[in-house]
């Protein structure tokens, strides 16, 4: 399988080729964000080069993807994987599921152990700062 994303920086919308020895390349479908966890998206973005991974609502500002649903309940046993792994699984996406548009697998890969954001708003004598972690199987806020 070949795996790519539609994405702004380090984040996307996960697309799919399936690659036939009989067939060759087939069209390119999404995968529906139905019982999807953290380790499959960490092997999603290990597939891509990245270190680690993590499955996010899509942004607001962010299209679905105009293919469609080839696979739904991706999940992997462990986070230290990627998509081809024996420990990973996925059903084809067909009868009894239904999904929707905004139901697009969306990851949001990074190299570091923990992806950070900082920011900081003054209003009048207050000053606030908001920090946020983000690793494969969590997220703080401080």
């Amino acid at each position: 399988a070949v795996v790519s994303t539609q994405s702004t920086g380090n984040t996307g919308r996960v697309k799919v080729r399936k690659v036939s020895p009989y067939y060759g390349a087939e069209e390119w479908v999404t995968g529906c964000d139905d019982d999807m966890n953290d380790n499959a998206a960490g092997a999603v973005c290990r597939s891509l080069g990245f270190n680690f991974g993590k499955r996010i609502e899509p942004p607001s500002k962010m299209d679905a993807l105009n293919f469609e649903f080839g696979w739904t309940n991706i999940h992997c046993d462990y986070d230290d994987t990627i998509m081809t792994s024996s420990s990973c699984h996925a059903d084809e996406y067909g009868m009894g599921a239904i999904c929707l548009p905004s139901e697009q697998v969306v990851v949001s890969c990074f190299d570091e152990d923990y992806d950070t954001e900082i920011s900081i708003r003054a209003t009048g004598r207050k000053i606030f700062c908001n920090f946020e972690a983000m690793k494969e199987d969590e997220d703080m806020n401080l």
